[in-house]
């Protein structure tokens, strides 16, 4: 008799892990709400970057319209009034005894320019995107002798017999923002043309009810591009907004190169703006905004690859 033995073998295959209907549900849930966060986060950045740039518009604007209001309140006379051109001439400025001839023009819709010149000089854009203009009129009749205008004084209109007018260093309003008191901080900035330094102009975040003392500096360079000896200085002011804060400077001629441009404030309530990219920024621990003292020859204690929305007006040569 034979006997036959059979072997049966069995073999498990494990089951394939996998997702239950359940657990997709809820992972493309999270994942939703992650988008959507991140959405958020995106659009209150944006949202933040476009009200800088209105506040900074707004303030340049407001600028504007004080300068032009100056300017018609020491009119002689005028040679053309139109809704949106106006020419007038003003007292002697620049010392020659002779009186000066202004025009204002909006260039109208696409361009949306407002426009400066002086003397029959070129027209300089002193401020864009202008969506109306509109200059008014009240015409009447005066007997006796014609009233004198206002006595002229300089601070009223400021630098702007210098246009055309150029600018070096960096006039964005940056985002990142600190608040380094009662130091020299100093962005080295680059004059690619001989002209002569007429302003400076910083941006500067002020705390709601705070002010601020503040004053700039032009330092020229050393060999390897440090800042070096002090060329000029603005006098001591005190700035009370958020925005671009401008001061005159004596006439200064430059040559073609390296500079930097320096500001110091007083208050912790204010701050200066930066960006991170490729920028050179020097501090020193002097304290030019106590008494507007400025280092003859710069001291730097920290650098970092910081640029400063600080910038310079120049006339060029």
């Amino acid at each position: 008799m034979r006997l036959r033995q059979r072997h049966c073998f069995q073999t498990t295959v494990a089951a394939r892990a996998g997702y239950t209907l359940v657990e997709l549900i809820i992972s493309t849930l999270s994942a939703s709400l992650l988008m959507a966060g991140l959405a958020s986060s995106l659009f209150l950045s944006i949202r933040s970057f476009d009200g800088t740039s209105t506040a900074a518009a707004t303030t340049r604007a407001a600028d504007v319209h004080a300068d032009v209001l100056n300017d018609l309140k020491h009119a002689t006379g005028f040679t053309t009034r139109t809704s949106n051109t106006v020419t007038f001439t003003v007292p002697d400025r620049d010392g020659d005894l002779a009186e000066e001839t202004i025009t204002y023009q909006w260039t109208g819709l696409p361009t949306a320019e407002l426009q400066y010149s002086i003397n029959g000089g070129p027209a300089v854009t002193v401020l864009e995107d202008v969506q109306q203009f509109d200059v008014a009129y009240l015409n009447r009749s005066i007997t006796g002798n014609s009233p004198s205008p206002p006595a002229m004084d300089s601070s009223q209109w400021g630098m702007r017999w210098y246009l055309p007018t150029e600018t070096f260093g960096y006039e964005i309003p940056y985002l990142l923002t600190d608040s380094d008191r009662r130091i020299q901080i100093g962005t080295r900035a680059t004059l690619s043309e001989p002209g002569t330094v007429v302003q400076l102009s910083v941006y500067l975040t002020i705390g709601l009810l705070d002010n601020s003392d503040y004053t700039m500096a032009i330092y020229d360079v050393d060999n390897n591009d440090n800042p070096k000896n002090l060329l000029a200085h603005t006098a001591l002011a005190n700035a009370s907004s958020t925005g671009w804060h401008s001061l005159p400077v004596a006439p200064t001629p430059l040559t073609p190169g390296e500079y930097y441009l320096a500001v110091s404030y007083k208050d912790s309530a204010a701050r200066h703006h930066y960006d991170v990219l490729l920028g050179e920024t020097h501090e020193s621990p002097n304290d030019a905004s106590k008494k507007n003292e400025w280092q003859s020859s710069w001291n730097s204690t920290g650098t970092s690859s910081r640029r400063v929305a600080i910038y310079a007006t120049y006339e060029p040569d």
